[in-house]
């Protein structure tokens, strides 16, 4: 007896906090299967994981394709839940296939119709897809690059040589202290000393990291160059 095999994916780990992604997922998949007298037989799920990555980098996806059996149906509530990227998409539905199984979708898009048309639609509907992420992806890069250029802090780590302005949440304004430590280790490095060297330097001088410790050959190397 063929079996509804439901996969759930959520992208970001905001989503797997709050639940409210999975739920509405698991909901649409569970309201699907009633409408049609059937039970999810499993349910399986990738959270906190791109639609970008590949099939064998899914646990929950490989764990949901593996217990597929010819005449069963993995069940997603829209077809970018299976991927948001075309060659993803390509492998996924082959490895489903060669199961003897079918991707179905709660939201149809297609998903059963075998015709020509049919897989046209699919393939458009997986460029569209990959589109989407690709925008999300450039629109949060802009803004990134905006705040940047404003002074604005875009990560959680401070970088070196700079501190959180009190004044003005959200931008960052220079530290003279650790502006100074920059500026002394990039004079010492373009006379020739070794980083190892700046560090004995530097700590000599009382001039030590974040953490009141003197610093290591490899984190000088890494705030030298972002300073540079």
């Amino acid at each position: 007896m063929s079996r509804i095999i439901a996969y759930l994916r959520v992208s970001t780990v905001g989503q797997v906090e709050d639940g409210a992604g999975l739920e509405s997922q698991l909901d649409a998949c569970t309201g699907w299967a009633a409408a049609r007298s059937v039970e999810l037989a499993e349910v399986h799920q990738d959270a906190g994981i791109s639609g970008a990555k590949q099939p064998h980098e899914r646990p929950g996806l490989m764990a949901a394709i593996a217990t597929l059996e010819p005449g069963d149906t993995l069940l997603v509530y829209k077809r970018d839940r299976l991927a948001r990227d075309m060659m993803a998409s390509l492998l996924a539905d082959d490895l489903i296939t060669k199961q003897g199984a079918r991707v179905v979708s709660t939201q149809g898009e297609a998903s059963e119709d075998d015709t020509p048309t049919g897989q046209f639609i699919r393939t458009v509907l997986d460029a569209v897809s990959q589109y989407e992420r690709a925008m999300i992806k450039a629109r949060l890069m802009a803004g990134r690059n905006a705040k940047k250029a404003r002074g604005h802090q875009t990560t959680r780590i401070i970088p070196y040589g700079f501190m959180a302005d009190p004044e003005n949440a959200g931008k960052l304004i220079k530290s003279e202290l650790e502006q100074a430590v920059l500026s002394e280790a990039a004079t010492l490095r373009a006379a020739g000393m070794s980083l190892r060297d700046i560090a004995d330097a530097l700590a000599a001088r009382g001039m030590v990291a974040r953490n009141g410790k003197p610093f290591s050959a490899k984190v000088l190397n890494d705030i030298l160059k972002r300073a540079a």
